[in-house]
């Protein structure tokens, strides 16, 4: 896990499942006794750090 930000209601976690080769952004709404209510995943493919034209890595 790289970064999680919570604001009220909502938390969203940046995740690096390197095993897989993937960056995941779950984000999550709580309901009032922090329990989660709903569930999204937006899952990109991390890219070779040379794709980069700046030529770092993702993380």
């Amino acid at each position: 896990m790289h970064q999680t930000i919570s604001d009220s209601d909502l938390t969203m976690a940046l995740v690096e499942y390197a095993d897989w080769g993937n960056a995941v952004i779950q984000i999550e709404y709580h309901d009032d006794e922090g329990k989660i209510v709903e569930h999204w995943d937006i899952v990109q493919e991390i890219p070779a750090a040379e794709d980069f034209a700046h030529g770092n890595s993702m993380f």
